[in-house]
């Protein structure tokens, strides 16, 4: 594999970690192919200024869909895509920073601070994945369907709860105690973190072991004490600091695969969903640096534009 000459630091903070203390030599291991995707992510995190949605009060809307189903149906469908809009970029963003700490850990040679990194850019990739990984291929199926709806031609209500309950939870679940569990939609409440895992479906099993590893690391167990203990046996037990930099290596190079796959998820989603509200042709979803960023290579895309081509021929008109 061909590695990068410059470091994540360079590419996601414009600038170069320090050399003092103690520093791994080499730059965070990451394909060469990724580098694109970063600038593509530099590009859009500065070109934020300006994005802002208001979505109508519940029960105007309410009033609205037994006055004007019209005009109910195109604001439903232009706040979803708001949805999708706002969220597809606090993902790069998010993201942006977990790798930020990674390669933050990386060149200190932290290996608690790496596992606990690591960690939290896996469980942030499984919860973005978990709300939007169904949503392009349904936007793209009903594209010629939800152009109409936006452009005002549509007399029938045309909604998608699955997709709105995925996009509410995403921004607003999190843990509730029992007396605010009763009052707010079940799509508030955050799942058990194995559930986020589990929709990366066949790539389950890796991740899973994976994060358990990370997990003995950031978590007070044996693992974790390891890093202070040279040997020991039954009777005697012989400490000393270890030179972390080498567990770091270690740990990443053993599981570079998932850290790889993990980061593509993380990247490519978002910045499909980005790149394909633009085909709506919203002045408020459009991501102009989006629209420079080749994504043919990433499988998916290519789906959604056969996809998208199909909704033309196939879509019933409302």
């Amino acid at each position: 594999e061909n590695f990068p000459t410059r470091s994540l630091a360079d590419l996601l903070l414009g600038h170069t970690p320090s050399t003092t203390g103690t520093n791994l030599s080499t730059p965070l291991p990451i394909p060469v192919g990724l580098h694109y995707t970063l600038t593509a992510v530099e590009r859009i995190a500065k070109d934020l200024e300006g994005i802002e949605h208001t979505f109508m009060e519940v029960e105007e809307f309410r009033k609205l869909i037994h006055t004007n189903t019209s005009a109910a149906s195109q604001i439903y469908w232009r706040e979803l895509l708001a949805r999708i809009h706002i969220g597809s970029h606090i993902s790069l963003l998010r993201t942006r920073t977990w790798m930020s700490g990674v390669d933050a850990a990386w060149a200190a040679g932290n290996m608690m601070l790496y596992a606990a990194a690591f960690r939290g850019l896996l469980e942030s990739t499984a919860d973005s994945w978990f709300a939007f990984s169904r949503i392009p291929m349904t936007l793209a199926a009903d594209h010629y369907r939800i152009l109409r709806t936006l452009n005002g031609k549509s007399s029938k209500m045309f909604v998608a709860p699955e997709i709105e309950d995925s996009l509410i939870h995403f921004t607003h679940a999190r843990r509730l105690d029992k007396h605010t569990k009763a009052a707010v939609p079940k799509s508030h409440e955050a799942k058990q973190i194995q559930a986020y895992l589990k929709s990366f479906g066949f790539d389950y099993d890796k991740v899973a072991h994976v994060y358990d590893r990370l997990c003995a690391f950031t978590h007070p167990s044996a693992e974790s004490l390891m890093l202070y203990v040279e040997d020991y046996n039954a009777s005697t037990w012989r400490l000393r600091e270890v030179d972390q930099r080498d567990f770091v290596k270690e740990l990443h190079s053993h599981f570079s695969e998932v850290f790889v796959d993990v980061l593509m998820k993380a990247f490519n989603l978002p910045l499909s969903l980005l790149k394909l509200l633009n085909t709506f042709n919203e002045a408020q979803f459009a991501t102009r640096t989006a629209e420079s960023v080749d994504l043919n290579p990433i499988p998916i895309w290519r789906k959604l534009e056969v996809a998208i081509l199909a909704s033309r021929k196939t879509s019933h008109r409302p």
